[in-house]
């Protein structure tokens, strides 16, 4: 065997001792080193690579990413890594946060607790569920915004007079949540809740509709093309655009109650006439009120027999609204939106 040279020796590569014992050459930097502090959850003892977000550091198995998350691996994959003491390190251009979410999806860490998502967290779980492909993620917050915003009148009426305060969904949302939620319903696909978010969204008065839009823009811009131009055109149009009245009448041709089957004909056709008798439209200040929450309807001095009347009619007047509630937003019928339960 030749013996090997000088200039033979220098050409080798320089062996690397991963226990950094002095004779080292070249050291490979620790984890302090490249200013990283490991995440106190995230940070199993048998994963083989390190997934470094801003300062915070996440060892993890690239098989399990693998199969939870593979626009994740895919990411990772096509980066250069980091040598460190530890495994590779592969920088995410992400938030530590952003991270952290999708990891304890794909690890089910805290998973199965029941926490109300705001509407902030269902932006970012839809977001961060479709960039990186965890579909449970994005699930999660499909559920919650189906169940704010239902599909059902039924449903509807038990949201509004349940006494729990973690079932009443929709009062626990800040006013313009609904304008957020109505720009991810078109993005995210989720057309069954866009007709009662936008009647919400219509039931504000111009100059706090137009603070809520812009404040709904401002929380999306991460996500540009959720509040693109053509989104923001979109909704606006929707939102201040004239709708055509709902051809139903409630009460008769004349609009009253008919008179044979009160006990006190005369007073209560003098008060009855006096109350809002007319139908349903899509910009009344409580349009999907129940009867109960209409002082305007409750007039004084009309008999039992007449306001029992008066309260059938009017349900049914809603339950008809509801139907036709999607054919106001030009929208397709409320099986047609069913449909498409799952945010793409």
């Amino acid at each position: 065997m030749a013996e090997a040279t000088g200039e033979t020796l220098s050409r080798k590569r320089p062996r690397i001792d991963l226990n950094l014992s002095p004779v080292v050459k070249y050291k490979v930097p620790s984890l302090h080193a490249l200013s990283l502090a490991h995440h106190p959850a995230l940070w199993f003892d048998d994963g083989d690579i390190i997934l470094a977000a801003g300062t915070t550091a996440f060892k993890v198995d690239h098989a399990i990413i693998k199969r939870h998350s593979r626009l994740l691996f895919d990411i990772i994959t096509s980066m250069d890594a980091r040598a460190c003491v530890e495994v590779p390190v592969y920088d995410v251009e992400d938030t530590a946060e952003n991270v952290e979410t999708v990891l304890k999806w794909i690890y089910q860490i805290n998973r199965c607790r029941c926490v109300r998502l705001t509407m902030k967290d269902c932006a970012r779980y839809l977001y961060l569920g479709a960039h990186y492909g965890v579909d449970n993620l994005k699930m999660t917050a499909v559920q919650c915004l189906a169940e704010t915003y239902p599909t059902t009148l039924e449903v509807y009426d038990r949201l509004l007079n349940t006494k729990d305060p973690a079932h009443k969904a929709i009062p626990l949302f800040d006013d313009g949540d609904h304008f957020v939620a109505a720009f991810l319903a078109r993005h995210y696909n989720l057309a069954q809740i866009l007709p009662l978010v936008l009647l919400i969204c219509r039931m504000y008065g111009e100059e706090d509709l137009v603070k809520h839009f812009e404040d709904a823009v401002n929380n999306l811009s991460h996500i540009p093309a959720c509040v693109s131009e053509e989104a923001q055109i979109w909704l606006l149009k929707i939102l201040t655009r004239s709708r055509p009245k709902i051809p139903n009448p409630i009460i008769g041709g004349d609009g009253l109650v008919d008179r044979q089957v009160c006990g006190f004909p005369a007073r209560c056709y003098r008060e009855i006439s006096r109350a809002h008798l007319c139908p349903i439209e899509v910009d009344d200040e409580m349009p999907l009120a129940p009867f109960e929450q209409r002082p305007a309807l409750l007039v004084n001095g009309v008999c039992f027999s007449c306001i029992s009347l008066w309260k059938g009619v009017y349900e049914q007047e809603r339950k008809k609204f509801w139907e036709g509630l999607p054919q106001c937003f030009g929208l397709a019928s409320w099986d047609e939106l069913g449909k498409d339960v799952v945010a793409t």
